[in-house]
Protein backbone atom coordinates (compact mmCIF):
# COMPACT_ATOMS: atom_id res chain seq x y z
CA UNK A 1 0.00 0.00 0.00
CA UNK A 2 1.12 3.39 -0.55
CA UNK A 3 1.41 6.22 2.07
CA UNK A 4 -2.02 7.97 0.80
CA UNK A 5 -3.50 4.70 1.82
CA UNK A 6 -1.77 4.74 4.90
CA UNK A 7 -2.93 8.30 5.74
CA UNK A 8 -6.45 7.34 4.95
CA UNK A 9 -6.51 4.22 7.66
CA UNK A 10 -4.92 6.88 10.25
CA UNK A 11 -7.86 7.61 11.43
CA UNK A 12 -8.70 3.88 12.05
CA UNK A 13 -5.48 2.98 13.18
CA UNK A 14 -5.88 5.82 16.11
CA UNK A 15 -8.98 4.56 16.47
CA UNK A 16 -7.83 0.93 16.91
CA UNK A 17 -5.17 1.51 19.23
CA UNK A 18 -8.01 3.56 21.66
CA UNK A 19 -9.96 0.74 21.33
CA UNK A 20 -12.98 2.92 19.87
CA UNK A 21 -14.07 1.01 16.93
CA UNK A 22 -16.98 -1.28 16.62
CA UNK A 23 -17.12 -4.63 16.20
CA UNK A 24 -17.20 -4.67 12.68
CA UNK A 25 -14.91 -2.05 12.04
CA UNK A 26 -12.26 -3.94 14.21
CA UNK A 27 -12.73 -6.94 11.81
CA UNK A 28 -11.96 -4.90 9.01
CA UNK A 29 -8.96 -3.70 10.18
CA UNK A 30 -7.52 -6.86 11.45
CA UNK A 31 -8.02 -7.40 7.96
CA UNK A 32 -6.15 -4.84 6.71
CA UNK A 33 -3.46 -5.02 8.71
CA UNK A 34 -2.67 -8.65 7.84
CA UNK A 35 -2.22 -7.87 4.67
CA UNK A 36 -0.26 -5.05 4.20
CA UNK A 37 2.93 -5.27 6.48
CA UNK A 38 3.51 -1.39 6.12
CA UNK A 39 0.14 -1.10 7.97
CA UNK A 40 1.23 -3.28 11.02
CA UNK A 41 4.55 -1.36 11.30
CA UNK A 42 2.49 2.31 11.49
CA UNK A 43 0.17 0.56 14.19
CA UNK A 44 3.25 -0.75 16.06
CA UNK A 45 4.55 3.13 16.05
CA UNK A 46 1.21 4.34 17.00
CA UNK A 47 1.17 2.30 19.80
CA UNK A 48 4.69 2.69 20.84
CA UNK A 49 3.96 6.16 20.86
CA UNK A 50 0.59 6.14 23.06
CA UNK A 51 2.88 3.76 25.53
CA UNK A 52 5.60 6.70 25.76
CA UNK A 53 2.88 9.59 25.68
CA UNK A 54 1.30 7.51 28.88
CA UNK A 55 4.49 7.52 30.37
CA UNK A 56 5.04 11.47 30.54
CA UNK A 57 4.23 12.98 33.70
CA UNK A 58 0.99 15.06 33.92
CA UNK A 59 1.87 18.43 34.30
CA UNK A 60 -0.47 20.66 36.78
CA UNK A 61 -0.18 24.45 37.00
CA UNK A 62 1.05 26.54 39.31
CA UNK A 63 -2.34 28.65 39.16
CA UNK A 64 -5.66 28.50 37.35
CA UNK A 65 -5.95 30.60 33.96
CA UNK A 66 -9.53 30.23 33.71
CA UNK A 67 -11.31 33.54 33.24
CA UNK A 68 -14.11 34.93 34.86
CA UNK A 69 -17.14 36.54 33.69
CA UNK A 70 -15.70 39.93 34.64
CA UNK A 71 -13.40 39.36 31.42
CA UNK A 72 -16.27 38.36 29.33
CA UNK A 73 -16.07 40.78 26.38
CA UNK A 74 -19.12 41.82 24.84
CA UNK A 75 -19.38 42.08 21.33
CA UNK A 76 -21.47 44.70 19.71
CA UNK A 77 -24.35 44.32 17.08
CA UNK A 78 -23.01 44.59 13.64
CA UNK A 79 -24.03 47.79 12.25
CA UNK A 80 -26.59 48.34 9.81
CA UNK A 81 -26.50 51.81 8.89
CA UNK A 82 -27.86 53.58 6.01
CA UNK A 83 -24.52 53.62 4.05
CA UNK A 84 -24.23 49.89 3.91
CA UNK A 85 -28.23 49.70 2.24
CA UNK A 86 -26.83 51.66 -0.53
CA UNK A 87 -23.69 49.82 -1.22
CA UNK A 88 -24.75 47.66 -3.78
CA UNK A 89 -26.04 50.48 -5.81
CA UNK A 90 -22.70 52.22 -5.49
CA UNK A 91 -21.43 48.95 -6.98
CA UNK A 92 -23.67 48.74 -9.76
CA UNK A 93 -22.82 52.22 -10.68
CA UNK A 94 -18.83 52.09 -10.36
CA UNK A 95 -19.22 49.47 -12.51
CA UNK A 96 -21.37 51.59 -15.32
CA UNK A 97 -18.53 54.49 -14.38
CA UNK A 98 -15.89 52.13 -15.78
CA UNK A 99 -17.74 50.87 -18.66
CA UNK A 100 -18.33 54.50 -19.86
CA UNK A 101 -14.58 55.52 -19.34
CA UNK A 102 -13.47 52.73 -21.38
CA UNK A 103 -15.90 52.94 -24.56
CA UNK A 104 -15.20 56.88 -24.51
CA UNK A 105 -11.06 56.22 -23.92
CA UNK A 106 -11.61 53.64 -26.75
CA UNK A 107 -13.19 55.67 -28.53
CA UNK A 108 -10.28 58.63 -28.27
CA UNK A 109 -8.07 56.35 -28.84
CA UNK A 110 -9.00 54.62 -32.05
CA UNK A 111 -10.28 58.22 -33.22
CA UNK A 112 -14.15 56.26 -34.03
CA UNK A 113 -16.47 59.46 -34.13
Amino acid sequence: MDRKTHTAHSDDLNAFVDGTLSTEERARMTTLLAQDPGLERELAELRATARLMSQLPEYTPRRSFRLGEEHAKVVPPPATGKILQFLPIVRTLSVAAALIFMVVAGSLFFDIN
